[in-house]
């Protein structure tokens, strides 16, 4: 949706990249992806509605049935807000009216706080999944994780990667569907909870990806994990990843953490 709009309805999941839309009842997911600095202003928000990205200005009035919730959002000066759940990934600017019934998130947060229950993670599609605030993800555990649709997984970027917790979780099958770049992203705090079953599904190519500060920062015990688990005849395939002080025979492949680790 584009251009400027003055809303006399219901607009219903949508991605706005105008530069106005004022007015009227919003509902579902609603996404602000405007390049030109585009505005939502003194609209109405149903009951479950996510308002994500972008501006908002004016009056926003939520549902206090089931507060919508703003994530992602520079809330201008002069906004009054009522009803409404503000995720922790929302600026807000002087001056702004924090009315009857606004919550703010505080830790430990969850994907509850993003607009992400249950049920909509289990539902994820690929275009959903790529929308996803990557600090939405840092709130998943193994249970949320295993709950994505596989291929849900195969939108998901670098950054996201880099932010995702719960990879305990990960399966086989939603490996499968991940793009081999997105594995660049994993970090020293995620990449040793990937399960065994997913760390032997492991080809040259991922080994070749994976970012070799953030490798060799992790704990030795989630280090030694993935080198017993990766599954490769040619041991040299991943000796550009062993760390300094560490010791990997290349005939027998075993290897040697250093004293005290």
């Amino acid at each position: 949706m584009t251009g400027t709009i003055n809303n006399e309805g219901t607009i219903e999941n949508v991605t706005f990249i105008g530069a106005e839309l004022t007015g009227g009842t919003l509902s579902g997911n609603i996404i602000n992806a405007s390049q030109v600095s585009g505005i939502i202003k003194d609209v109405y928000l149903i009951a479950g509605t996510v308002l994500q990205s972008g501006k908002v200005a004016g009056t926003i009035t939520g549902d206090p049935t089931d507060k919508p919730v703003i994530t992602g959002v520079t809330i201008m000066p002069g906004t009054i807000l009522t009803n409404v759940h503000l995720s922790p990934t929302v600026t807000i600017s002087e001056n702004v009216v924090l009315g009857e019934g606004v919550t703010i998130a505080t830790e430990p947060y969850t994907p509850a706080d993003f607009g992400l229950d249950d049920e909509d993670i289990a539902s994820l599609t690929s275009e959903w999944f790529s929308e996803i605030e990557p600090e939405a993800l840092a709130t998943f555990n193994s249970k949320h994780v295993s709950s994505v649709p596989a291929e849900a997984f195969s939108s998901i970027s670098t950054k996201q990667m880099s932010q995702i917790r719960g990879l305990e979780g990960l399966t086989k099958e939603q490996f499968a569907q991940i793009p081999i770049k997105s594995f660049h992203g994993l970090t020293s705090e995620n990449m040793g909870d990937l399960p065994v079953e997913v760390i032997q599904e492991f080809t040259p190519e991922h080994i070749e990806i994976l970012n070799e500060p953030e490798f060799e920062a992790m704990e030795s015990e989630d280090i030694s994990k993935l080198f017993v688990n990766l599954d490769f005849a040619d041991i040299n395939l991943i000796t550009h990843l062993v760390p300094k002080d560490w010791k990997l025979n290349v005939t027998t492949g075993e290897l040697t953490a250093p004293f005290g680790s």
